[in-house]
Parts: C-alpha cells; sequence; structure tokens
C-alpha cells in the first residue's frame, strides 16, 4: 500500500515540478490492504482533487468586443490556486482504518500533497507481537510537496462579439518531462452580455453571466514490484505478476456559474468582480496487478503476500462558491488580464494573448 501511495504522490509531485528522486527517498514501501488503501490515498490526494475542478471551473471573465474588429485571439492563461492550512494535513486515526494506525497515538498528523516535504509520521500494522509488541509492519507516511498548490497553464482560444464571447481552452495531450506522466486538459466557456437588457450605458458598464464545462486526464505507467519490503514477522503467500500492466488514471470533470460586473475606463480598460459556483468529479484508478501484504487472518503473528488486479476505484464529488476580481486591458492587438480568486482555495489567474 505504501508503495501505491508512494507512486502516486510521485507522478502528482513531479506533475507540480518537483524532484522525483527527492520524493522516492520517503522510505521503504510497504503495502497494507486494499480498503486502507483507498482510505489513505483518499485523504493524501484530495486537496489536488480540489485545486484541479476548482481551477477548470474559475477565471470565466472576458472582455466584450466594443469595437468590432479582431473577433479572434490567441493566448496564454493560467490559474493557480492555494490550499488553506487545514488540507495540507490530515489524521491517520480519524480516518477509521481497518488494519493500520498512526505509531504514536497522539501524533497521527500526516501530510497530504500540499503538506510540507520533510515531515512524516509512521503507519504500523494494529496487529503486533505477544512477544515484543512489535507490529507485524511499519512505514513511513508519504511527505507533502512542501507548495501549497500548483499552476494550471493552458492554451486559450476566443471568439468575441459585442453580445457574445466563447473560448476553448486546450491541454494537448503531452508527456510530462522526465516521467511516464501524460496529460491532457479541454475546458470550453460562454459569456453573455446583460448590459442592455438591464438598460445600463455599455459604454462604461458591463454585466455578464458566464458559464463553463471542463475535463482533465492524467495517466502514467507504474512499476510496483515485491521488493524493497521491510516485514517484522514470517510471510507467506504467492507473488508471481505479471506487473509490467500497471497504471495510473486520473479524471476530472468540472461545471460552473458565474456573473461578473465590469467598469470600463479609458478606451482599454476594464476592472471587474463576480463570483459563482463550481461543481466538478474526480476519479482516481490503479489498474493491473499490484503485489501486497497483509495481516494473517487467521489470527497468527505473520504476513500474507499476495497479487490483486485493479485495487483502486476512488470517486468523489466536490462543490464550492468562489469570487473573482481583476482587470483586463485590451489595446489593438494584444490583451492582458490579472485576476484574484477568491474562496476556500485563493490564488490569481493571468491571462495574455494576441488579437486578430
Amino acid at each position: 500500500m505504501k508503495k501505491w501511495i508512494l507512486l502516486i504522490s510521485l507522478n502528482l509531485m513531479t506533475w507540480s515540478y518537483l524532484s522525483a528522486q527527492e520524493t522516492a527517498q520517503t522510505g521503504d514501501l510497504i503495502q497494507g490492504g486494499v480498503a486502507d488503501a483507498n482510505k489513505l490515498v483518499d485523504a493524501y490526494i484530495a486537496p489536488l482533487n480540489k485545486a484541479l475542478i476548482y481551477s477548470l471551473g474559475e477565471f470565466n471573465y472576458t472582455g466584450f468586443n466594443r469595437f468590432g474588429d479582431k473577433k479572434f485571439s490567441v493566448g496564454f492563461k493560467t490559474v493557480f490556486l492555494i490550499s488553506p492550512e487545514s488540507d495540507r494535513t490530515y489524521h491517520v486515526n480519524a480516518l477509521n482504518l481497518e488494519t493500520l494506525e498512526a505509531e504514536d497515538p497522539n501524533n497521527d498528523e500526516a501530510q497530504t500533497i500540499f503538506g510540507d516535504s520533510t515531515s512524516y509520521i509512521y503507519i504500523q500494522s494494529k496487529k503486533k507481537s505477544q512477544f515484543t509488541g512489535e507490529p507485524a509492519f511499519k512505514f513511513k507516511s508519504p511527505t507533502g510537496s512542501g507548495y501549497p498548490g500548483f499552476p494550471i497553464p493552458y492554451i486559450d482560444l476566443n471568439y468575441s462579439t459585442a453580445k457574445w464571447n466563447f473560448s476553448l481552452g486546450l491541454i494537448p495531450l503531452v508527456p510530462v518531462p522526465t516521467t511516464d506522466l501524460n496529460i491532457f486538459m479541454v475546458r470550453g466557456a460562454a459569456q453573455y452580455n446583460l448590459t442592455s437588457a438591464i438598460g445600463l450605458d455599455e459604454k462604461k458598464h458591463e454585466i455578464s453571466v458566464a458559464t463553463s464545462a471542463g475535463y482533465f486526464h492524467g495517466y502514467s505507467l507504474l512499476d510496483v514490484k515485491p521488493s524493497g519490503v521491510t516485514v517484522n514477522a514470517s510471510t507467506s503467500g504467492n507473488q508471481s505478476g505479471p506487473y509490467d500492466n500497471q497504471k495510473l488514471l486520473l479524471d476530472y470533470t468540472s461545471f460552473s456559474l458565474a456573473t461578473h460586473y465590469a467598469y470600463l475606463f479609458g478606451k482599454h480598460y476594464r476592472i471587474y468582480v463576480g463570483g459563482g459556483m463550481v461543481a466538478g468529479n474526480s476519479s482516481l484508478k490503479l489498474v493491473g496487478t499490484y503485489p501486497i501484504y497483509e495481516s494473517d487472518p487467521t489470527g497468527s503473528f505473520s504476513v500474507v503476500a499476495e497479487d490483486i488486479d485493479d485495487p483502486l476505484d476512488i470517486q468523489n464529488a466536490y462543490f464550492a462558491a468562489f469570487g473573482e476580481a481583476g482587470i483586463r486591458a485590451d489595446w489593438k492587438k494584444w490583451y492582458l488580464q490579472l485576476q484574484a480568486n477568491i474562496g476556500n482555495y485563493t490564488g490569481g489567474s493571468l491571462g495574455i494573448g494576441y488579437k486578430f
């Protein structure tokens, strides 16, 4: 199980521009039960799930075309959200694990993926030797990345009129350098100008509604093998593989609704505020054959080693409200946009592009 957690954290942290070798030094790899692996991995990556879903749903405002020319633009946008302190750690014993527990009952706080990069605790088997009191096995919890969040950069294509804006965000299917991880993202958004319907002066004001939908996919080949496992009890069972069919699959969907008010000043500038809601789903799967280690269910102080297929399938749903405030400049051929994202996950957004 520890190996599953470590490999997931290794791939996701590399995706967050971190060192894979540094992550791999968190200790020996020990696996200890599918049910507990689901809970531990879920607790570890929950902040990543939220950050990705919220990032897909925010940054919806685009200035409407006031002059009728240069309706198309191509640019680069990025959203960077920061996790709150409460999402950078989790309590192991609060997960109600079946066969595992924190070694120190007075210190069960482990790091999530956005937690501290040097802190860890030991997680051990609940089954202990009646003679020595030693657990059947124990392992270090994975450390965090040391960063409270990470950026989501993407290509942005836009078509703008006086009444409508349509945009398409895209990360083509690309491999992440030095890893086996591949990622893909597509995001569509539409914005409608309500200003004239409300009766405001369109030269100074804009009121609009916007909606967006996004999809993010990542996958990686894994290499989990029955090696490097340390146990304190006798081991029985059979692990024969093959282990060359292992893959990590990550999928995220997101949907948002928002409304904005913008004040226009000068010929080229807007300041705006807005807010809305975002909802989405996350999916994490480990497919293929994996070696695992579990305490002997007969009650003896021993460990059973065996293979298991497709061990993890974690599904979650998330919902949040958010606010946005920013400034946008639209020059003859270029635009520049800066935005603050306000909510449980705060942060900022940047957009720059060429109009034609």
